[in-house]
């Protein structure tokens, strides 16, 4: 799930890619799935990296590790962020299980959150508090655990709900074309 709260860039003609996984242990299935790839993003977000510090997250050619979040209190968990090695950016420090950097794109600065959320009952005051501690332009992708058929979703939970009421309430653009944003991984 992407989502931002802006709709338009003036790019000057830059393409620009991020691509967003939830990897299910990154040393299991990421690597691998980058290697084989054809896309070559500038921005690479995992979430489910299972990783416990950055010695443990994998090496990937061409790409630095800018950011990570590893659980401290049960197995499983965490995110990073991997950039292009010519990418400049700025680590942006935010409370929860997520990465964040800076970067700039076409004379504008973007914050990028990569999240992972496991709990079952979010609620608006938890999405407030994630929002209310960025500036400016920002894109958050991730696995939030919440479905809901405007996200490509067979069914709408509650969490869903409130995620989506959430969106509508602060007026943020969910960058989804309405098809299904979960990839069994083993038909990669």
């Amino acid at each position: 799930l992407i989502m931002a709260n802006f709709t338009s860039l003036l790019i000057y003609n830059i393409m620009f890619s991020i691509v967003h996984w939830n990897c299910r242990g990154i040393h299991n299935n990421a690597a691998e799935y980058i290697a084989m790839s054809q896309i070559k993003p500038d921005i690479i977000c995992f979430q489910e990296t299972w990783c416990k510090n950055e010695q443990d997250h994998p090496h990937v050619m061409g790409y630095k590790i800018a950011d990570f979040s590893v659980r401290n209190t049960k197995a499983h968990g965490g995110t990073a962020i991997y950039v292009r090695e010519n990418l400049p950016y700025l680590k942006n420090n935010i409370d929860l299980e997520i990465s964040c950097i800076k970067f700039n794109f076409g004379n504008t600065n973007i914050t990028l959150v990569n999240l992972y959320d496991t709990a079952s009952d979010t609620k608006l005051p938890q999405y407030n508090n994630i929002f209310d501690q960025m500036e400016g332009k920002f894109l958050l992708c991730g696995d939030f655990n919440a479905h809901h058929t405007m996200w490509g979703g067979k069914h709408t939970d509650t969490k869903g709900r409130e995620l989506f009421s959430f969106l509508e309430y602060k007026d943020i653009v969910l960058l989804n074309d309405g098809t299904g944003t979960r990839c069994n991984h083993s038909t990669l």
